[in-house]
C-alpha cells in the first residue's frame, strides 16, 4: 500500500505543469503561474480516490521530494499546500526559476526574454498568432520583441501570466487576457509571449 501511495505522489509531481499571478482556490484543473519577479508556482489537480491512497502519506512524500531537490540543487522547491478534498488531490508548488520548474518536473520548459528564448533554441521557426486577433508573427518579428517575455511548455495544462498576452502557437487556447490552456493534443512546445 505505501509504495502505491509514493509511486502515485511521484507520477502527481511528474505529471505537474508550472505559471501564473497567484495560487487560486478556484483553479479546478492544473495550472502553472509565472510570476512577475521570475518565480513559478503550480497547482496539480489529480483524481485521488481515498479509500485507495492515504492523503498523509502523499503530503509526507511530496515533501520529501521537494526537500531533496532544495538539499541537491542551488535552487528550491517549496510546498505551499498539499490536501485532498472531495476525491480530488489539490497540489500547489513554488519554484525558485523556470530552471527548477523543470528539473524538478523532468520536463522542457521555459520563461524568460524572448532575446533568450530565441538564443536558447527556442521559437526559431515558430509562427505565433495573436491572442485575440488574427495577425501572425514569425522570424524577425518575434526577434524584434526580444525585450518582452516567452513561455515555453510542453504539458497540457492551464497558464496564468501576471501581464496580458500577446501571441500564443496554435496549440494554445485564450481563456482570457493573462490565461491560455494548453491543448491536450499537444505536441511538440506551446509558445507564448507576453509584454
Amino acid at each position: 500500500m505505501k509504495n502505491r501511495i509514493i509511486l502515485f505522489g511521484l507520477s502527481l509531481l511528474l505529471l505537474m505543469q508550472g505559471c501564473g499571478t497567484t495560487k487560486s482556490v478556484e483553479d479546478t484543473e492544473s495550472t502553472v503561474y509565472i510570476l512577475q519577479d521570475g518565480r513559478i508556482e503550480s497547482l496539480t489537480v489529480e483524481e485521488f480516490p481515498e479509500d485507495v491512497y492515504d492523503a498523509k502519506e502523499l503530503s509526507e512524500s511530496v515533501r520529501t521530494m521537494a526537500e531533496n531537490y532544495s538539499r541537491d540543487h542551488e535552487g528550491y522547491v517549496k510546498v505551499e499546500r498539499c490536501e485532498v478534498k472531495d476525491g480530488q488531490a489539490y497540489v500547489y508548488l513554488s519554484f525558485q526559476s523556470a530552471q527548477d520548474y523543470a528539473q524538478f518536473n523532468r520536463t522542457d520548459f521555459f520563461y524568460g526574454t524572448v532575446s533568450d528564448a530565441l538564443q536558447a533554441g527556442y521559437a526559431r521557426k515558430a509562427t505565433l498568432k495573436n491572442a485575440f486577433g488574427s495577425n501572425t508573427v514569425s522570424g524577425d518579428a518575434i526577434a524584434d520583441m526580444g525585450n518582452y517575455h516567452m513561455v515555453v511548455i510542453n504539458e497540457p495544462v492551464q497558464i496564468r501570466t501576471y501581464e496580458s498576452i500577446l501571441y500564443i502557437s496554435a496549440n494554445l487556447e485564450p481563456v482570457d487576457e493573462q490565461t491560455v490552456r494548453v491543448s491536450t493534443e499537444t505536441n511538440g512546445n506551446a509558445i507564448l509571449i507576453m509584454k
